[in-house]
């Protein structure tokens, strides 16, 4: 469900509902190719690609989109993105899809091109209950990584989950150490491209702080709609001077 809306077809509940299809000769070709709702493909000799369509009810002002989830078994830490409209939906300016619940592994580095940004000195001096934003960050201070804009968001504490919040155990943050981050494929890039992030200083739905001060909650990346542009989606365990190939402009690692 996406919490921005009511829903109309589960009338009194919160959030547009979400749901897999498969329409009959339905054929979408974007950076990659996806011919049903769920489908188990041989890529190649050596790669099996995964494909989900994930349809949205219509938005209360006429958007009516839909995404296609794409994994691929060379690359099981990402998740690519194409996303697409109905020929009934009003016109799109932006498309955004986003990491949100950032907070739980309280992810605080920004990773961009020679520069990493504290969400703690960012927002230093915020001591309120709600979202608190600052201005996003063009495409000229993203980094790079295999020739596509990329932007990385890190937590700065060596074990997150040793952190228990006893006040609401559900924030508790159960996994190792990740690294997550948003790319768009080079040819999928437009000219307005941005990172934008929000931050909380307390948990969501409440006034619980977050231990060790505010962290990101919101991280995506913006840009003017086309239809069957790519967003890509990475979660791993592995720290920004580990990638391969290296990162292009990386700053030094916070000490």
């Amino acid at each position: 469900l996406s919490e921005l809306e009511m829903s109309h077809l589960d009338p009194g509940k919160r959030g547009k509902r979400l749901w897999t299809d498969n329409p009959a000769g339905d054929v979408v070709t974007t950076s990659i190719t996806a011919t049903n709702a769920t489908t188990t493909t041989a890529a190649s000799a050596a790669v099996e690609q995964l494909s989900v369509r994930i349809e949205v009810e219509p938005f209360d002002k006429g958007a009516h989109v839909y995404v296609i989830a794409t994994m691929t078994s060379d690359k099981p830490h990402e998740l690519a993105l194409a996303v697409h409209h109905h020929g009934n939906s009003k016109p799109i300016e932006e498309l955004t899809l986003t990491a949100t619940m950032c907070n739980k592994e309280r992810l605080r580095q920004l990773w961009l091109r020679d520069n990493i940004v504290d969400s703690r000195h960012l927002y230093a001096g915020y001591k309120g209950t709600d979202f608190i934003e600052k201005d996003p960050y063009p495409l000229s201070q993203m980094l790079t990584w295999r020739g596509d804009p990329i932007a990385i968001a890190t937590t700065n504490e060596a074990d997150p989950a040793s952190i228990h919040i006893t006040e609401r155990p559900s924030w508790n943050y159960p996994a190792e150490r990740l690294t997550q981050y948003w790319r768009v494929p080079a040819e999928h890039v437009q000219r307005d491209l941005r990172t934008r992030v929000n931050g909380r200083r307390v948990y969501w739905a409440g006034t619980i702080p977050i231990p060790g001060g505010l962290s990101f909650e919101n991280f995506e990346l913006r840009q003017k709609y086309v239809p069957g542009q790519v967003f890509v989606f990475g979660l791993t365990p592995k720290e920004p001077h580990e990638f391969s190939p290296p990162v292009t402009g990386l700053p030094a690692a916070p000490q």
